[in-house]
């Protein structure tokens, strides 16, 4: 009687198998169709289509207008001569400024 209820025992009739196999796949595909056509049969509990220029972003506000480049008082030098030769400076600074570009 143990025997019978473990899981290794041969059906007595196998012919009935692939006829409830079939049925059983036949079923779970109806099944399955009629859950994904539902929702085209009852529209009603769909979102509604919207209009893609409602999502349109605002441009920019204008930029300010560029201010003008800061210009020295003094002179500037270059260390060229006319003719093409460099010219030697006069002093040479004892320390070196940073200066951030930017």
């Amino acid at each position: 009687m143990f025997a019978d209820s473990l899981l290794d025992s041969a059906w007595a009739d196998r012919s009935r198998r692939g006829w409830t196999t079939l049925a059983s796949f036949a079923l779970q595909a109806a099944a399955a169709g009629v859950l994904l056509l539902l929702p085209l049969l009852y529209t009603q509990g769909l979102p509604q289509f919207q209009r893609m220029s409602a999502l349109v972003v605002p441009s920019p506000p204008p930029a300010p207008p560029p201010t003008e480049p800061v210009r020295s008082a003094r002179e500037t030098t270059s260390n060229m001569s006319r003719d093409g030769q460099i010219i030697a400076p006069r002093s040479v600074p004892s320390e070196i400024l940073h200066v951030a570009a930017g």
